[in-house]
């Protein structure tokens, strides 16, 4: 077979296309802006369209939430613009030559609004970095160029500010640290960690400070199916916190004795009788004791959650002659099972930690 003049010119034009696009994508060509790798793959349409958070899964929803207290937290760190966060479920046709994400938001200077592309909630690092990406140019007033050093100055210190918020967000986490620090007066970080004496011991108190698991409390806390348990058992919680509302007016007057005050009242002793029994960790014996403790008592909370949990499954189970309430009870049952795993898995990773400080 012949082929023409034409068609070979037409396909070489087309390799050629698809040659510069890959260059362009993977950023070999430093003529051409960088383009985010998923970015390069949706296209913007004529018109704008609102996507309905109430459609989310509860992982994106949660992850969309997060986002929005992050433009809080770039609001009050960073000067940031005061904008609300929308998703949309397509973006229409901008002038953002040189944004790496020119398909994955939309800004609308008029109203405020940013409508950030549905499917970059399926991520929490990429929601981050698109919204801080989105509103270091909404700072700077030009969505069009990422090359702009006013636009690189207002994203990189919004990053600076995302990274430490991340830190204390992991020291904030991890089950003992704030335990430790009210064990007695005096005991700050550089204090504990002053009692380790080897490296191996340091690391053992750091950890306690700082979660500084890699992957368990990613697997664990956010995938979708502890997810939803995780909000059922928030849910069953808020008696906990309406008990704890009664007496908060009470505790906050004198707090650091007010549990030994009450003791003394309902047991009929006199004032002053009962003393605190909290001391302050002199040693790191003393500091491993303490975590073991409060590990121990964690996990004895847990395990009372598991018992309840049991009950009321037994409960519900034997209740089958209500009528028409079949996959009410179902669901209800499913939701029971979907917490008594994380909470068993939540014990199992307490227990290693546990096992550790007797190593």
């Amino acid at each position: 077979a012949v082929v023409s003049t034409q068609s070979t010119g037409s396909i070489e034009e087309m390799i050629g296309i698809k040659a510069a696009n890959a260059l362009k994508i993977s950023g070999k060509d430093k003529a051409r802006p960088y383009i985010d790798l998923r970015d390069a793959q949706w296209s913007n349409c004529d018109t704008l369209k609102p996507g309905d958070v109430t459609k989310l899964s509860p992982s994106n929803f949660v992850t969309y939430r997060f986002g929005l207290f992050m433009c809080r937290l770039l609001k009050e760190r960073c000067g940031f613009p005061n904008v609300t966060v929308l998703l949309a479920d397509s973006l229409p046709h901008n002038n953002y030559m040189n944004n790496a994400y020119r398909h994955s938001y939309h800004y609308q200077e008029d109203s405020e609004i940013l409508f950030v592309r549905k499917e970059r909630t399926e991520s929490v690092g990429e929601f981050m970095l698109v919204i801080a990406h989105a509103l270091a140019h909404v700072q700077m007033g030009d969505m069009r160029d990422d090359n702009n050093p006013f636009f690189l100055r207002a994203f990189y210190r919004a990053l600076r500010v995302l990274c430490t918020d991340m830190f204390f967000g992991r020291a904030a986490q991890s089950p003992l640290s704030g335990g430790l620090l009210d064990a007695g007066a005096g005991n700050t970080w550089e204090y504990a960690l002053g009692l380790a004496s080897s490296t191996s011991q340091k690391y053992n108190v750091l950890s306690s400070l700082v979660d500084m698991r890699v992957e368990e409390p990613t697997s664990l806390d956010f995938s979708p199916h502890h997810l939803s348990s995780r909000l059922t058992l928030a849910q069953d919680s808020n008696l906990k916190h309406e008990l704890g509302a009664l007496i908060s007016a009470e505790s906050q007057t004198n707090p650091e004795q007010f549990l030994e005050r009450r003791l003394e009242a309902v047991s009929g002793l006199e004032p002053g009788s009962v003393k605190s029994t909290s001391k302050q960790i002199k040693s790191y014996t003393d500091l491993v004791q303490f975590q073991q403790s409060r590990i121990g008592l964690q996990i004895d909370e847990l395990s009372a959650e598991v018992l309840e949990n049991a009950r009321q499954s037994r409960q519900l189970a034997s209740n089958t002659g209500v009528t028409g309430a079949s996959e009410l009870r179902a669901s209800r049952l499913e939701e029971l099972r979907n917490a008594r795993s994380y909470l068993s898995d939540r014990i199992s990773l307490l227990t290693r930690e546990h096992a550790k400080r007797d190593e």
